[in-house]
């Protein structure tokens, strides 16, 4: 047990956490650790060699019936999405009504037949005022279709076809703006197809074309992104070289400007090789261009097994980041939306991780990442508004530090935690406005054998400003929830949800104050 201990300490987890980003994904090795997921999905084939270009593994998801509907600033914790075979389920409808929850909904249904598997789900939830004007409400629907192609098929065989669709909408006003009233309504329609194959000897390939509307009533404001991605790659038993091309289109309209439109190409190509079984490498170029900012550099990637449960890894991964009118929102809702996009330079970009796994029932992993960035995007305060404007910064540095683990285990329950320590600062050794040196994530859910489950999750951050100068600091950030169930039928679950149990005054962006004290209750059918 003490030497099960000293491992434990020792390899503390995560690696890569990281934002989302087109134009490149990391290696098979890393949990990161800030993602919604809307739908339940299949789980895709895994490459015979470890690709950066493949993140299923390191990016832990919440199973969809674990997905938290409260509505708050700060990104959700996500946990690493294991289910056991007993959890599977082919619909789930979950009602709660609460406090200021009033109400919250989720349906989810699935469907797999001879080749073929659908997901839905549809929720909505109305986040009811806590301060005067403070309220969100947001609803959508989001609908997958996968198609899979026999092996013994003479048409593309072995491929797998995926057809997406969903709408989302929500609505809120600037409550801590000298307008409180003012209200903000978007809308997102968003399409996919993709083929993709890798059953093919020596010869893999996909294609993926994505629309997506987004739409904010604020000066009739409407983003139109056109994104196709294609990949090709010619695989041998020890090596693969493969390429990369992604095309975006971004069109804006809106009452004020004439109509814009910008195009981003990215492109890469590679080489990945695995010389002995405990060895994976690749490496190759990225180009990226928007017309006016070209980046060309080349990337590597290395991770050696020390045993099957033990490895290490390292990524040189300059890339660039595009963000556009939907990204900004998304990170930040009271944003005056002043950009139309960025052009986001990650000009250094070195990750050295550790990992040690015992067949996905425990994880324990740390990560150092060393960067530096142009173009670098941060939010300041508006003083004319108290809304947020959308900034850009050249010479960003970054360090940090990320520590994570998680134990699934039937006896004792399930444990995940998330500690990070960083630093991104300007060339005047400035912390960047609004990103915490100390941020810690907490979660532990246990099912006893008398039907009644118990969920404790703790969120903390802290040393953080809201001004390039670092004179205004915000409080530290804490959040306590518990929830409990209790199985009456099979399948049938009475809930109770308590957030924020302190009730401590929380800001992740300031004058826009948390949720405070709210408690739900309700109840869950599966079938």
């Amino acid at each position: 047990m003490k030497k099960f201990l000293i491992v434990t300490l020792i390899f503390a987890m995560n690696l890569f956490a990281q934002t989302e980003q087109q134009s490149i994904e990391l290696p098979d090795f890393v949990i990161t650790g800030k993602q919604s997921i809307d739908v339940q999905s299949a789980q895709k084939p895994k490459a015979e060699l470890i690709s950066i270009t493949s993140k299923d593994f390191f990016t832990p998801q919440y199973s969809p019936e674990e997905l938290p509907i409260f509505f708050q600033s700060l990104p959700i914790q996500n946990l690493p999405n294991i289910k056991l075979s007993q959890d599977y389920f082919s619909g789930k409808l979950n009602i709660m009504l609460g406090k200021y929850s009033f109400p919250l909904g989720e349906l989810f249904l699935t469907k797999s037949f001879d080749n073929y598997l659908f997901n839905m789900k549809v929720w909505g939830s109305n986040i009811k005022e806590y301060i005067p004007f403070a309220g969100y409400n947001n609803s959508g629907v989001n609908i997958s279709n996968d198609f899979f192609i026999s092996t013994k098929s003479d048409f593309l065989p072995g491929s797998k076809i995926r057809l997406d669709g969903a709408f989302q909408r929500d609505s809120y006003n600037f409550f801590g703006s000298l307008n409180p009233n003012e209200k903000r309504e978007t809308k997102n329609f968003l399409a996919n197809f993709s083929l993709k194959n890798n059953y093919v000897d020596y010869f893999h390939f996909g294609f993926d074309l994505e629309g997506d509307v987004f739409n904010v009533s604020s000066n009739n404001l409407k983003e139109i992104k056109i994104n196709t991605n294609v990949f090709t790659e010619l695989s041998f038993p020890k090596f693969s070289i493969g390429g990369k091309v992604n095309y975006l289109k971004q069109n804006l309209t809106d009452n004020i400007l004439q109509d814009r439109l910008y195009n981003f190409f990215d492109s890469k190509v590679y080489v990945k090789t695995n010389p002995l079984n405990f060895i994976n490498i690749e490496a190759g170029i990225n180009y990226n261009t928007n017309s006016k900012n070209n980046f060309f550099v080349p990337f590597a990637f290395g991770e050696l097994k020390i045993d099957n449960n033990l490895s290490i890894s390292a990524l040189f991964n300059p890339h660039i980041e595009m963000m556009l009118i939907k990204d900004f929102q998304k990170r930040n809702l009271y944003s005056n939306l002043n950009l139309d996009n960025a052009f986001v330079k990650h000009t250094n970009d070195l990750k050295l991780g550790i990992k040690y796994e015992i067949k996905k029932i425990f994880l324990a992993s740390i990560t150092s990442n060393i960067a530096s960035y142009d173009n670098y995007i941060f939010y300041l305060e508006n003083s004319n508004n108290k809304k947020y404007d959308i900034f850009t910064k050249n010479d960003i540095s970054k360090f940090s530090l990320v520590t994570n683990f998680y134990l699934y285990n039937n006896f004792y329950g399930n444990l995940f935690g998330e500690f990070t320590y960083q630093k991104i600062q300007d060339s005047n050794n400035k912390q960047i406005p609004f990103e915490p040196t100390w941020n810690l994530n907490l979660n532990y859910s246990y099912k006893f054998n008398f039907n009644f489950s118990v969920n404790v999750g703790y969120s903390f951050l802290a040393d953080y400003y809201s001004d390039l100068f670092n004179n205004q600091r915000i409080n530290n950030y804490s959040n306590l929830n518990f929830g409990c169930s209790y199985e009456l039928l099979n399948g049938l679950k009475i809930k109770m949800d308590f957030q924020n149990i302190l009730n401590k005054s929380n800001f992740v962006w300031q004058y826009y104050k948390e949720k405070t004290f709210d408690y739900s209750a309700g109840i869950e059918y599966r079938w």
